[in-house]
């Protein structure tokens, strides 16, 4: 019985250090928000107008794709442009455009069918979008 308090005070003494606390590790003195990037660029909110809120893809009912995008006007006053929308699949990649006219303050919901296959493009497919103005 001895023997087998012995053996396991010497296995818990062995592993004490491993489910210790450990020390963080990293930098010593992290960057703070105050100290300038090497980079040489700023932080800078973008100038009114068109941007892009939101995105979202699906299946349509004949098995193609349907992309979903919302876009608002930040500015005062209306603005125009055009939403670039390119999908990919393995195989292929389609570029549609939409012209918008959006006025100061709204939100657009804009919907484009791709005749590409909706398995193909979520099994290595991608999307890209632009608002050109």
């Amino acid at each position: 019985m001895r023997r087998r308090g012995v053996l396991t005070a010497a296995i818990a003494a062995t592993f004490a250090g491993c489910v210790g606390e450990r020390p963080p590790s990293g930098p010593r003195a992290p960057p703070t928000a105050e100290t300038s990037s090497d980079s040489g660029s700023t932080t800078t909110d973008p100038p009114p107008g068109l941007r892009l809120v939101d995105r979202d893809f699906s299946e349509r009912e004949d098995g193609m794709l349907l992309i979903e995008a919302i876009v608002t006007n930040t500015a005062p006053e209306q603005r125009a442009g055009t939403l670039v929308v390119t999908a990919a699949t393995p195989t292929e990649e389609v570029t549609k455009t939409r012209d918008l006219e959006v006025e100061p303050d709204i939100e657009v919901e804009i919907a484009i069918e791709f005749e590409l296959p909706y398995a193909e493009f979520i099994n290595g497919g991608s999307l890209s979008m632009d608002i050109e103005t």
